[in-house]
């Protein structure tokens, strides 16, 4: 009930910056729905302050793969075209040219490709097209649908 509580005061005063500590920090003390909400006031903050705090959560601080693809979604949305190098260098394959696997933990690299489905252009659906053949089974089951997502956007975008 106190979480609850406080998760609407902070749904119903403005944004400060000052307020951002305090937003991750209940990000990192909540779950489950409580958790999302907090995401949600992060997002909406658009303070690109949250970018590095929220990227350092995805080395083992999520809740798997479906939390690391809304902390994606969040982080693409915050950083943008400036984000772009981060997570293209996270989805690229490495290994031999018949073993090439992408590198990471499942929700770090779920969350990366989510941060690339929310950049614009043609360059990010190549980045994603390329993770998506590199991906685990897992991983290929989470990147089809941001994949497909991609290409209904950039259509749209190019009609």
């Amino acid at each position: 009930e106190v979480q609850e509580e406080a998760l609407w005061h902070l749904e119903h005063v403005a944004y400060t910056g000052a307020l951002g500590p305090a937003l991750l920090d209940a990000f990192r003390r909540t779950g489950g729905d409580h958790r999302c909400r907090v995401l949600a006031l992060i997002e909406k903050s658009r303070d690109r302050r949250f970018v590095e705090p929220l990227v350092a959560l995805l080395e083992g601080e999520l809740e798997g793969p479906a939390e690391a693809l809304e902390v994606g979604r969040v982080l693409g949305r915050l950083e943008g075209l400036a984000g772009f190098e981060r997570w293209r260098g996270a989805l690229r394959p490495a290994g031999r040219l018949l073993g090439r696997r992408l590198s990471g933990s499942v929700p770090f690299q779920v969350a990366a490709a989510a941060a690339v489905a929310q950049i614009p252009g043609t360059g990010a659906t190549l980045v994603l097209e390329q993770a998506h053949d590199a991906a685990s089974s897992e991983v290929r089951s989470w990147i089809g649908p941001l994949l497909a997502q991609k290409h209904n956007t950039d259509e749209r975008m190019t009609a």
